[in-house]
């Protein structure tokens, strides 16, 4: 999987994990994590989820395999590129979704959602709910 981070890694601060939406790729946050690097002093990473931009999908017709979620893809993505904790994800549209998910996945180690221009189901969509433990 494609990621870029830029920032210093160590800021004492959380760094920011940009999620793209449906219709785009890592490109459209690049500008925006790039500015909180250089202007804000903070971590930034962008990434291609599966069958976005530099980032192939991992779906090969009939052979019936199953796959992590995204937000299990996105721990270990971050994790084999030596990025640590805390996160602040930030997810635009289809990329609320994912923040959900990658919250769900690593629990306590992500201490910020922001969701832009987000889908009104998207709490419940991505199987959040506030009160009951986390699943992945």
């Amino acid at each position: 999987m494609h990621i870029a981070c830029s920032g210093p890694t160590d800021s004492g601060k959380s760094t920011f994990v940009m999620e793209h939406g449906g219709g785009s790729n890592s490109l459209a946050l690049k500008a925006i994590a790039d500015d909180l690097a250089a202007s804000h002093g903070r971590r930034a990473c962008v990434y291609d989820r599966l069958g976005y931009g530099w980032t192939p999908s991992m779906y090969r017709k009939g052979k019936g395999e199953v796959f992590p979620t995204s937000g299990e893809l996105l721990k270990s993505l971050l994790a084999n590129a030596g990025e640590t904790g805390p996160y602040t994800c930030v997810g635009h549209s289809a990329g609320g979704h994912a923040c959900l998910r990658f919250a769900l996945a690593v629990g306590d180690q992500v201490t910020g959602i922001a969701i832009l221009d987000g889908y009104p189901d998207l709490i419940s969509a991505g199987g959040f709910r506030p009160g009951t433990p986390p699943r992945a």
